[in-house]
């Protein structure tokens, strides 16, 4: 039979097609992640970017060394990886058959993936007991969940067994939430141009290579996405797991959160689906009809709080307010100039930072009484014993950590009820909003906690003795521990 030969010309449509769908997406992406960093691009970038990408070969590193034929030592190492690999990447299985020996080697990586993976080494070498994905590592709550479970991992297995992996961007601005020694690796292939797919494959090399007892992903995009592709096979060599938080919706409204778009398709390869609070894994197993054997694998999990302090006095006036959180519509900051507006005896102390844009459309029209402070990275910085409430007004989320520490800090709280938030804040231990898309009911609600301040005090030390009960470490270690999960040591 004749072997069909694609003309001259259909060849440079297929590359012309793989560079508009493949190529070009990924390289801008990962251009416009150095511009956001550093403001600037070299004008030559772009060009050597997609040409190391169409034509690696042709596009060396400085110093690389030219291509030659393999030796025979390279070739048996060669075809030991590829059969080491196939579980995981079960297109490399056509690769058994090749004739590797007509196959040109350029010594030291040619590309973002292989330098990535070339620089990942040193911390591979120790064995891994445990892995958590996570995108980044910022000032988020997202973050210190992944880190309250890295910690009660480096509790259980002792130091140095447990690896946080960085994989959706080189941005680590918190390593001082890091237990000292941590084992830390941040994916990153040079000039900050690793692809998704580059990503998705690293982290599926990752678990093949160390293959650790549990892997929890905690807001990974690489890590959503070698589930997607890669779970059957990744749970045959390592217990699988998950956090999911809440619903998110981008500018349009549309929902882009992990469990509306990945959970379903992937809770066959998990062995448990975690979040802070009941309710939204509640909603989710209704919404898809979930047989009694997969409901059980969604569990939440009480996050640690702080330990109680006894709340101090604050001055008489002025009455402060305290509201600390991302800029971001979720949030609901666009309420605090009317809030402010509407009490201009009080003053509103603003903790948190967004982007530019979203921060001056958020408070346009702030009044005097409302002072926003930037950017925090600890809670226990903002003075809580300054302030005589803490305000939330989040249109959705989970049980989020600031509130847990604002009530373990002994502030009456008013809050809208987001989310998981009810499961913690009720007219027994604060002053609940209903209604949080209006101003006026975070107003009323104010000035009741104001002019009663022994129902503002009996509240707070309610709430505070709620968290100290439900939100300990060794609740937190516990859930993470039962039923196959990521903290389960294989008793019975």
């Amino acid at each position: 039979m004749r072997r069909f030969l694609p003309s001259p010309g259909t060849r440079l449509r297929l590359r012309l097609a793989t560079l508009y769908r493949v190529v070009l997406p990924g390289v801008l992406e990962g251009l416009a992640a150095r511009m956001r960093r550093e403001g600037r691009l070299p004008p030559s970038l772009l060009a050597r970017a997609l040409a190391r990408r169409l034509f690696p070969g042709l596009m060396r590193c400085k110093g690389e060394a030219a291509p030659q034929r393999p030796s025979a030592e390279v070739i048996a190492a060669a075809r030991t990886a590829i059969a080491r690999f196939v579980p995981t990447e079960p297109d490399l299985a056509r690769l058994r058959d090749l004739d590797l020996n007509g196959l040109l080697v350029v010594p030291g990586p040619i590309t973002a993936r292989g330098l990535a993976w070339r620089r990942a080494q040193p911390l591979l070498e120790a064995p891994v007991r445990r892995m958590i994905l996570v995108p980044w590592l910022g000032h988020g709550g997202a973050e210190r969940v992944a880190l309250n479970a890295f910690r009660a991992a480096e509790a259980q297995d002792g130091p140095g067994r447990t690896l946080l992996v960085v994989t959706d961007s080189r941005r680590v601005e918190a390593p001082g939430w890091l237990p000292e020694g941590a084992r830390l690796l941040v994916l990153e292939g040079g000039e900050g141009l690793l692809l998704m797919e580059d990503r998705v494959a690293l982290v599926a090399a990752l678990v093949q290579r160390l293959r650790p007892a549990a892997v929890l992903n905690v807001n990974s995009r690489a890590g959503w996405e070698a589930l997607l592709r890669h779970g059957r096979p990744l749970s045959a060599l390592t217990r699988l797991s998950a956090y999911v938080f809440c619903e998110d919706h981008d500018a349009l409204g549309r929902r882009v959160d992990y469990a509306y778009l990945h959970l379903r398709a992937v809770l066959p390869h998990l062995a448990a689906v975690y979040s802070d609070h009941a309710a939204f894994l509640d909603a989710f197993a209704a919404a898809h009809a979930l047989p009694p054997d997969e409901r059980a694998k969604l569990r939440p999990v009480p996050q640690p709080a702080p330990a109680p302090t006894p709340p101090l006095a604050p001055p008489d006036k002025p009455f402060r307010v305290l509201w600390a959180g991302r800029i971001t519509a979720q949030k609901g900051p666009d309420l605090l100039p009317a809030i402010a507006r509407a009490l201009p005896g009080m003053r509103f102390e603003v903790h948190g930072a967004g982007a530019r844009d979203e921060v001056r459309a958020a408070l346009r029209g702030a009044p005097p009484n409302l002072t926003l402070h930037g950017s925090f990275g600890d809670f226990a910085a903002l003075g809580a014993g300054r302030h005589h409430a803490f305000l939330y007004t989040a249109r959705w989320d989970g049980l989020p950590n600031v509130l847990l520490e604002a009530g373990a800090a002994g502030l009456p709280i008013v809050t809208s009820l987001a989310g998981g938030i009810g499961e913690l804040v009720s007219d027994a231990t604060g002053w609940p909003v209903a209604t949080g898309e209006d101003p006026a009911a975070y107003v009323a609600a104010l000035r009741a906690l104001r002019a009663d301040p022994a129902a503002a005090t009996a509240r707070a030390a309610r709430l505070s003795a709620l968290i100290a009960e439900r939100h300990s470490v060794a609740a937190h270690a516990a859930a993470l521990r039962a039923g196959s999960g990521f903290l389960w040591d294989g008793a019975s």
